[in-house]
């Protein structure tokens, strides 16, 4: 496990999968991030790589042949290599192997720098196509979950207590639902207001919100009963996800910037069509990087 501190905040952050395990405020010990109880979801905050989301029946096509991934990638469930660890940053890297092939036929290198700067963190992606001849194609986003304080209701159920998100400073984003499938209707997507909005487990019912969201927003997840906000700001992930799971009743909320997202419905599978993929020429690097605040009243 990888710490990384300062006066505002301590991280944890483990190398199997890069995942952030832990966000703590050092003047009262509290914990940002959802602890992964397997009884309800046994992550924290895991990397999405080299899809997001769901695949249409679990594969893909590529230069007619079939391959088979589950639901973002592998790059959570891999071990990564420590390439640098200082008081307030540590990098992280995955470069593809034989395994890796007979889900992802492409050579890349994968590195994750995550920095630490006052109440910020900065977690950036660092994706690399290695080979000198062929292109690449990928999806990459973050899912951390962030502890929201509970109450049981008049039904005897446990309740969000007063946890609201909203968008600053544009509250119009264009809303994708999903099917039962975890897919994409991308046809019946539609512009919305996203004004300040009480968080209920029922507002999961039909699974994660998702939205095409305009540059320069910020997503902010507040929880009024405990005195904590949380910031995440997307910068040019253009595609970013809210989620609790349901019907279980967690206390925690995922705000989810993605690079990519899942397919849609009516997809052909073919992985250089897929919607909102990105594409890499032989030897380019591309950057992705998104900031979370982190608040404690």
């Amino acid at each position: 496990m990888i710490t990384l501190s300062n006066k505002h905040l301590a991280v944890k952050i483990n190398e199997w999968g890069a995942e952030v395990s832990s966000v703590t405020d050092q003047k009262t010990g509290y914990e940002f991030i959802w602890q992964a109880d397997e009884n309800y979801w046994g992550r924290h905050a895991p990397v999405l790589f080299p899809i997001v989301g769901r695949l249409k029946k679990n594969q893909y096509q590529f230069k007619k042949q079939t391959y088979e991934m589950t639901q973002h990638g592998f790059a959570r469930d891999s071990l990564f290599k420590v390439e640098e660890n200082t008081e307030n940053t540590a990098t992280f890297s995955l470069t593809d192997y034989e395994e890796t092939h007979k889900k992802y036929p492409f050579n890349f290198k994968l590195i994750i720098k995550y920095t630490l700067e006052e109440d910020c963190l900065t977690v950036t992606y660092k994706v690399k196509n290695r080979s000198l001849k062929d292109d690449m194609y990928y999806g990459i986003g973050g899912h951390p979950a962030f502890n929201v304080s509970q109450t049981t209701n008049e039904a005897g159920n446990e309740e969000f207590n007063q946890v609201y998100f909203r968008f600053e400073p544009n509250h119009e984003q264009l809303y994708i639902p999903l099917s039962k499938e975890g897919l994409l209707k991308l046809k019946e997507a539609k512009t919305q207001k996203v004004n300040e909005i009480q968080l209920t487990h029922e507002t999961f019912k039909e699974d994660a919100l998702i939205y095409k969201i305009k540059p320069n927003s910020v997503m902010i997840l507040t929880d009024k009963a405990n005195q904590v906000e949380i910031r995440l700001n997307p910068q040019e992930m253009n595609h970013v996800g809210i989620w609790s799971p349901y019907p279980k009743r967690a206390g925690f909320v995922c705000l989810e910037p993605w690079a990519g997202v899942a397919d849609d419905e009516e997809t052909f599978g073919q992985m250089d069509e897929k919607y909102g993929i990105n594409k890499l020429n032989p030897e380019q690097i591309m950057d992705h990087h998104y900031t979370i605040q982190f608040i404690k009243k």
